[in-house]
């Protein structure tokens, strides 16, 4: 029988997702609260399927992937969350992620995901073209294209500074970082600063 470790923060989500997935007959279920614990648990037990948030206590959980994906064993993991981003489908594969699910779908969708990586397929809310269309979309920017200015810009923001709070620092007016803010999204086809961080999180953990 397929083992299953879910790490979400929410107590709410774990109770309703095992209760769920109990009554389709899916009997083992590990628990993980933040990031270290479904890591240590998942080497521990060896889940067939990890599902997991991308807001994780500790790490976020595209990292998580990426170091799910390190261990010596096969492993499916699917992302379950709330976040919708432009490129989160795209950031999910490219970590190593079999499939993503929203929260506000069905659980069936859910359980689809997880059938899909039983038989070894992914599992997307599009198309296989628009998959392929994120896979092959530009999704960051050479290096030589991002300023020094907007790279200083970028570290600030990374470390969850504010617009107002990188002015004072850097002595500079706050429409001049608003403008230096917009051309590094642009620049990197980023559409917030969330996107940002979980692109910045992928390079960290495959560094």
């Amino acid at each position: 029988m397929t083992k299953i470790l879910l790490a979400d923060a929410h107590p709410l989500t774990h109770m309703g997702v095992q209760t769920f997935l109990a009554g389709e007959g899916y009997e083992t279920i590990y628990a993980a609260k933040n990031a270290d614990q479904a890591l240590s648990m998942a080497a521990q037990h060896q889940p067939q399927v990890v599902i997991l948030d991308v807001d994780l206590p500790g790490s976020n959980g595209i990292q998580l992937v990426c170091h799910l994906m390190a261990l010596n064993y096969p492993v499916h993991v699917i992302v379950f969350t709330a976040q919708k981003y432009q490129h989160l489908a795209y950031i999910c594969l490219q970590a190593g992620a079999t499939g993503l699910v929203y929260k506000t779908a069905p659980l069936e969708q859910l359980l689809n995901a997880i059938e899909s990586a039983e038989l070894g397929h992914a599992w997307f809310p599009c198309t296989l073209r628009n998959i392929t269309f994120h896979r092959n979309a530009r999704f960051g920017a050479p290096e030589d294209k991002i300023t020094r200015c907007e790279r200083t810009v970028m570290s600030l923001l990374l470390q969850g500074k504010l617009n107002n709070e990188i002015s004072a620092l850097l002595n500079r007016s706050p429409k001049t970082i608003s403008a230096q803010k917009k051309s590094l999204l642009k620049k990197l086809n980023v559409g917030s600063i969330a996107e940002l961080m979980l692109l910045m999180s992928i390079q960290t953990a495959e560094a």
